[in-house]
């Protein structure tokens, strides 16, 4: 990385990890931000940041400081999960307790294509479908 992007580097994970109150940016529960409100919120505090600057610095990082999460995609039925997954190799259906994610808080959104979504699926709500 060069002086800069060490520099947008430092400043990022001043506001990720200690204030991020100091540019007017909301972490969810889990400690996540959404890209687009961080690079707002960068460029109101005076840093030039983009998407492709910050792709570049968790990819760089060596420190491995920094992830980008992005939503989990879900199949609302067995059959669409199968041939979804063939797109992929040889499918395997993973059943998802939503009820008990849902009783927990976490929250389901569907996209305009019909495809489900959430943040994260944490593995006690997973089950291995039997063919």
């Amino acid at each position: 990385m060069n002086k800069n992007d060490i520099r947008v580097s430092k400043f990022l994970s001043y506001v990720l990890r200690h204030r991020p109150e100091a540019i007017g940016l909301n972490l969810d529960s889990d400690g996540w931000a959404e890209i687009e409100a961080l690079i707002k919120g960068s460029r109101r505090a005076g840093e030039n940041i983009d998407l492709a600057l910050i792709q570049k610095i968790v990819a760089e990082n060596d420190k491995k400081r920094y992830a980008i999460s992005e939503d989990v995609h879900l199949s609302a039925d067995r059959q669409t999960a199968i041939s979804v997954g063939k797109r992929y190799g040889a499918p395997v259906i993973l059943q998802i307790d939503t009820s008990a994610m849902l009783e927990q808080g976490l929250k389901f959104y569907q996209a305009e294509n019909g495809v489900w979504l959430t943040k994260y699926v944490s593995p006690d709500f997973l089950a291995v479908d039997a063919p």
